[in-house]
């Protein structure tokens, strides 16, 4: 089975299970940082009212510390790809500027190469999908870029229609108890 077939199995077999919000996030990161044989990745989330960013999920060495952090909206990697709308790959993460390194250093992770990908829910960006080092290879390349810029086109989708659940699921519970 491909790559993609799988993330598509794995995402709809996730939308009718009863798992929390942030399980289903991160069931989704799981196939995609598989997928792209990655060391490690998170998914970021947009907080507009507070104009930051924070890690809705993370996998890999030091997840359990980077789910702590909050970045300040327009800062980093993931604040060029908000503003950008596109996806961004960095090799030689110590080299590039926009790298907060001030994480990877406090969780004692070394970012060797990167792929990040908005998540766009309604023409909204709704978060990034991060990933870390690629497993086996020196980089990743313009195949894995365009494989999971559409995987998170899909992840997006998957959300959006959690969402939605969850919201006409909460509107139902509200119509029994005012009935």
């Amino acid at each position: 089975m491909s790559a993609r077939a799988g993330f598509l199995e794995t995402t709809l077999d996730l939308l009718t299970r009863d798992v929390s919000f942030e399980e289903f996030v991160r069931e989704l990161l799981s196939v995609i940082v598989a997928a792209s044989r990655s060391e490690a990745g998170s998914v970021l989330e947009i907080n507009y009212k507070e104009e930051s960013v924070f890690f809705r999920t993370a996998l890999g060495y030091g997840a359990e510390q980077v789910v702590r952090f909050v970045i300040p909206l327009g800062q980093g990697i993931v604040g060029h790809v908000v503003e950008s709308r596109l996806p961004f790959h960095m090799s030689h993460a110590e080299e590039n500027k926009r790298h907060l390194a001030s994480i990877s250093h406090a969780v004692g992770f070394v970012v060797r190469n990167m792929i990040a990908v908005p998540l766009i829910i309604r023409g909204k960006v709704f978060g990034v999908v991060e990933l870390l080092n690629r497993i086996a290879e020196d980089d990743y390349c313009q195949q894995d870029l365009d494989e999971v810029n559409q995987f998170c086109k899909y992840a997006a989708k998957a959300i959006e229609l959690r969402l939605m659940m969850s919201w006409a699921a909460s509107r139902t519970r509200k119509n029994e108890e005012a009935a």
